[in-house]
Order: C-alpha cells, then sequence, then structure tokens
C-alpha cells in the first residue's frame, strides 16, 4: 500500500509509511488480497493473497500464517433399521446416537364356549402391548445388541382355553416393552361378563408408555344381547372392533391393527358351538440412527 512522503517541501512516493508512523510497511498488495500480520524476518505485514473461491482463510495456530483451505463437507444421515422379528442389531459405521423404539406385542382375545337354546358367551378384549422409546450413544451400544420382537398373543380357544400375552420387544437389557394380557373366557350362561386383559408397559426410555386396557365382553339373556370385549390400543397400534350382536350369532372378532394392538374377544348367541377369539398384533423395533459425516 502507497502512501505520498513530504520531505523538505518535497513530495516522494518512493517510500510507503512504516508500522511505527501508522502505514503497513509495503509499497504495494494484491488485488483483494488479505493483509496479516508477519514475522521481523519476512517483513511486519504479509499478503496471504485471495485464494480460491469457494475456500475459507483457515487459522495454522500461532506460528505460522493462515492460509486458504477448502470449506469442510461435515454432513450427517439418518437411517431407520426395523425388526418385526428377532435378530442383531449392528450399528451402521459412523452411527454417533440412535433413537430405539420398542413395541410390545397385545394380548389375544378370549374365546366362548357352547351355548345352548337359552345361553349366550362372551369374552374379553386382549390389553395393548407396552412402548418405550430412548436416545443411546454409539459408546452404549457397543459392537451390537440383541433384539426381542414380541409376538401377539395367541387366540382364546373356544371353551376354557384362555388367550394368550404378548410377547416382550427389547434391545438387550438397555430398553423393553411387555406385552399386553390375554382377555378372559367365560362359560355359557344367562347373565355372562368376561375380564379384558391387562396393558403392557415400557421401561428402559426416556419416554415410557403403558397401553390401552381390553375392554370387558357381556351377554344377557333372554335379550341375547352379546358383545366381545374391544382389543385395547398401544403406542403404535389399535384394539380388535367389538362385536355386538342382537340375535343368535357367533363371531370371533377382529385382530389387533398395527403393532401391539389387542385382539377382540368373540361373542355368541343361543345355540352356538364354541368360538375362539382373535390374536393380538405382534411387536416391533425401530433404531432410526444418527450417523456422522
Amino acid at each position: 500500500m502507497e502512501f505520498i512522503i513530504v520531505t523538505n517541501n518535497q513530495i516522494n512516493t518512493s517510500k510507503p509509511f512504516n508500522i511505527a508512523t501508522g502505514g503497513t510497511g509495503v509499497s504495494s498488495t494484491t488485488a483483494y488480497g488479505i493483509l496479516a500480520g508477519g514475522t521481523t524476518s519476512t517483513g511486519p505485514i504479509q499478503n496471504i493473497g485471495t485464494g480460491t473461491s469457494g475456500y475459507v482463510l483457515t487459522s495454522n495456530g500461532a506460528g505460522a500464517l493462515a492460509t486458504w483451505q477448502p470449506m469442510g463437507t461435515n454432513s450427517a444421515q439418518i437411517k431407520i433399521q426395523s425388526f418385526t422379528s428377532g435378530g442383531t442389531y449392528t450399528p451402521t459405521s459412523g452411527m454417533v446416537y440412535c433413537i430405539v423404539e420398542v413395541q410390545g406385542g397385545g394380548g389375544g382375545g378370549g374365546g366362548c364356549g357352547v351355548t345352548a337354546s337359552n345361553t349366550a358367551c362372551a369374552g374379553g378384549g386382549g390389553g395393548g402391548g407396552g412402548y418405550a422409546r430412548g436416545i443411546f450413544s454409539a459408546a452404549t451400544i457397543g459392537a451390537s445388541q440383541t433384539v426381542t420382537v414380541g409376538s401377539g398373543g395367541s387366540a382364546g380357544s373356544g371353551g376354557s382355553g384362555a388367550a394368550g400375552t404378548g410377547g416382550t420387544s427389547s434391545l438387550g437389557a438397555l430398553i423393553s416393552a411387555t406385552g399386553g394380557s390375554g382377555g378372559s373366557n367365560a362359560p355359557a350362561g344367562n347373565a355372562v361378563t368376561a375380564g379384558g386383559g391387562g396393558p403392557g408397559s415400557g421401561s428402559g426410555g426416556q419416554v415410557n408408555i403403558v397401553g390401552a386396557d381390553g375392554c370387558w365382553g357381556w351377554a344377557t339373556c333372554p335379550a341375547q344381547m352379546t358383545q366381545g370385549g374391544q382389543g385395547g390400543g398401544s403406542a403404535l397400534g389399535t384394539g380388535g372392533a367389538s362385536l355386538a350382536q342382537s340375535t343368535a350369532f357367533e363371531g370371533s372378532g377382529y385382530p389387533g391393527n398395527g403393532y401391539g394392538g389387542g385382539g377382540s374377544g368373540a361373542g355368541s348367541g343361543f345355540s352356538n358351538g364354541s368360538i375362539s377369539g382373535s390374536a393380538g398384533a405382534g411387536g416391533i423395533v425401530i433404531v432410526t440412527e444418527l450417523i456422522a459425516g
């Protein structure tokens, strides 16, 4: 950078102002270049230049001039691994954190026994499976974790067979969610009630949710009103719809929906054979990975 110096009333343009007198110590610079403090061996002011388009000026520490370098390409990716059956979760290379969701299986709906000409029957709905969600670091996950996925509870058989409980879903010992209980079976009669299954629950996550209870089934005579209990819902599913009739019908209800929904109970009017309830929906394990670029 050149300055005009007046010496003995004469204009002198050959010398720049030095640092001590408020100048730069240099007589010319590169157009659009960046000036930086130098060293005594190379001059008090250094011109770093303009660099390349898109580059950034980067410090090289206290002992060297800054230089132009390419801009970093830091990025992150998200990847989802879902399990509807048991297996092993192996983290993707570069995984930093992951969100783990576990949904337990839904309970099965209760069945109905044989009805006479003046009796009816109904089964209770299965409970909804529990749910949990947690965030875990790569260090906590380690090289791999065992995945367990709870199956849906089996339908209650006609007669006295109880409906099955949904299975527990888990990722190793870190996080888990139990399944809903099966709905009860009730013998045929003039006034019948059948209890619904209790819900499952989650544990080990920052969010732990209890499923919904299965609804009671009921039947009454001589009005021939029967209703199989509705299945309990879950965080990732809904319960099977209930059956309600006022004639001499029989029906096994509806299975649980989505993941972890409870199956509904059977309903039966006059003079029918035994009939099973409906199965609960199976669970799921979902791992959402944050992967460093």
